[in-house]
């Protein structure tokens, strides 16, 4: 039973699944573009349209001042690309776009974020990697207690409680470590962050490495010692 209780907390893990994608967010020193659409009397702007941009920086500093936006062929969008510099510091940008033709003027005022992973801070986010560290944390918490009270006197399945929970533990940690960079703007406790995931990734290799070599152990002693005791058999020396 042991071995198919671990086999079915295996595919679990497999199967969580975090959503953390948002079009709103870039990443860190690395070029993206903005798309604004623009619609007039409920239709495509002509080419008489002309779209600007001007873009604060988190430190309040001009980054584009009225800078030319490119409209698409049939005017469904028109687009800016921010280049690797204008991505280095992590935190919220500020925007305005202006729209001018003719007839027509109006400007709207925006915001986009940039940090290590490209993604936007937000409550879903949030919630979403609050519910996977309660999961992955129950899972590791169940796996330790069976480490600490099961009667199976068999070591391999009881350290393969212990290595389980442990692997939890660092993926739990992984989570934290990830979410907390994307929304961090100091970069000192940001290196900080990404030196623990990075080592906790490591370790989780390490015990992952662990786990097979006990187990590539326990199936090389579990198959020598049927074979004993089918020479045993064989030669009538059983008890």
């Amino acid at each position: 039973m042991g071995r198919y209780k671990i086999q079915t907390s295996f595919i679990i893990l497999l199967l969580i699944l975090i959503p953390l994608v948002s079009p709103l967010a870039f990443k860190q020193n690395q070029e993206g573009d903005i798309k604004h659409a623009v619609r007039l009397n409920d239709g495509l702007p002509n080419s008489d349209v002309k779209c600007n941009i001007t873009i604060i920086n988190p430190d309040k500093q001009l980054i584009t001042n009225f800078a030319g936006m490119t409209r698409a062929d049939l005017g469904q969008y028109y687009n800016f690309t921010l280049n690797s510099t204008q991505t280095s510091l992590i935190g919220a940008y500020d925007y305005d776009i202006t729209c001018i033709s003719p007839t027509y003027n109006k400007t709207e005022s925006f915001e986009f974020y940039v940090n290590q992973g490209g993604i936007e801070p937000s409550t879903t986010k949030t919630d979403t990697i609050t519910r996977t560290t309660y999961f992955i944390g129950i899972i590791g918490l169940i796996f330790f207690l069976s480490f600490v009270f099961s009667r199976n006197q068999n070591p391999t399945y009881k350290f393969t409680y212990l290595i389980l929970s442990l692997i939890c533990f660092l993926i739990t940690m992984n989570v934290i470590f990830i979410g907390l960079q994307d929304d961090l703007v100091n970069p000192n406790i940001q290196n900080l962050f990404s030196f623990l995931t990075s080592a906790s990734f490591y370790l989780m290799w390490g015990l992952g490495i662990m786990l097979g070599f006990l187990w590539i152990v326990a199936t090389i002693n579990t198959f020598l010692i049927k074979n004993n005791e089918k020479y045993q058999r064989r030669f009538g020396y059983e008890d």
